[in-house]
């Protein structure tokens, strides 16, 4: 069995994966489909031993497992700036930190659902140029005004504060807060 050497080009991601080949192999890769879904990104690379070029990505979907080991993956090219999309939703503090792990896959806007989490946790989302677009829905309780604005400023995406019993703060930053969670 020798090593096989070969281009593919003109292909998606999720078609390369039916390749037979392994790492051991060169096979040139070149996705062109504007989409790609970073386990089949992940999978692809397996299948070459060669950098898998996926240049002509826009949008980058996946699981945040997913996108995380792909994200340390120097075998995939892929553009800076493309958008992201987290298909599984993130809870709690530890979803924040999973956002914040995933802020360097892109230069992008990255969309994410954010649930079970307080305003003290949830301020804790980086702040990114563009601004990414977190679905932001926080648990039940009391809310410091600042922390509220704060998450506001995180994301594109009006944040879900129906569940806030009680906003503690100065007064303009109520207001502030209260004008911001009314969108």
């Amino acid at each position: 069995a020798g090593k096989l050497t070969a281009a593919i080009t003109g292909i998606t991601a999720s078609q390369a994966t039916d390749l037979t080949t392994d790492n051991n192999d060169d096979i040139t890769v070149q996705i062109s489909a504007s989409e790609a879904s970073a386990a089949d990104l992940t999978t692809v690379d397996s299948k070459t031993g060669v950098q898998v070029n996926a240049g002509s990505i826009t949008n980058l979907t996946g699981s945040y497992t997913a996108l995380n080991t792909l994200k340390g993956n120097a075998n995939v090219s892929r553009p800076a700036a493309v958008t992201v999309t987290v298909d599984d939703n993130q809870s709690g503090a530890q979803g924040v930190t999973n956002l914040n792990t995933l802020d360097d896959i892109s230069t992008g806007v990255i969309t994410a659902t954010l649930q079970n989490v307080t305003a003290a946790q949830a301020k804790d989302l980086a702040a990114d140029t563009p601004v990414n677009a977190y679905t932001v829905i926080l648990d039940t309780g009391t809310a410091a005004a600042a922390d509220l604005n704060t998450i506001n400023s995180r994301t594109t995406v009006a944040v879900d504060a129906d569940n806030i019993t009680t906003i503690t703060g100065t007064a303009t930053a109520q207001l502030l807060a209260t004008a911001n969670n009314a969108q």
